[in-house]
């Protein structure tokens, strides 16, 4: 939380009711910018879990919190792509092959975002 990044390695068949209200506590009452999803521990993803997910993605988007997902299994990219879970991130390359990847990349967002707002720039206006 010192970068304003927070990373949650997400396990096994139904973890997303519970992430979805976290998440968004959390984006409410700390600092965090960037939250990394961990997948590679995700067992199954059916249709309910990718539509919360989704959703989950969709509202910190839009609260200014940017979403990178990382590790995701390739069996479960079909799933998410066609139930729209990428369409709810904010760029398509938020999607990440390993955790060290996100990782480094959160961490440039996260400057980013504090640089602009100590100049006063307005952080949700970022579109990567």
């Amino acid at each position: 939380l010192d970068e304003h990044i927070a990373a949650f390695r997400m396990e096994g068949p139904r973890f997303f009711g519970a992430a979805h209200d976290f998440l968004l506590e959390l984006a409410d009452v700390s600092s965090v910018k960037v939250v990394v999803l961990r997948m590679r521990y995700v067992t199954t993803i059916d249709a309910t879990g990718a539509q919360m997910l989704a959703d989950t993605i969709g509202r910190l988007e839009r609260r200014g919190t940017r979403v990178l997902l990382a590790a995701t299994k390739p069996e479960h990219i079909p799933v998410l792509r066609e139930l729209g879970v990428f369409d709810q991130l904010a760029h398509e390359n938020h999607v990440f092959d390993n955790t060290l990847d996100a990782i480094a990349h959160a961490r440039l967002h996260a400057s980013r975002i504090q640089h602009e707002e100590s100049d006063g720039a307005p952080a949700a206006s970022q579109s990567q």
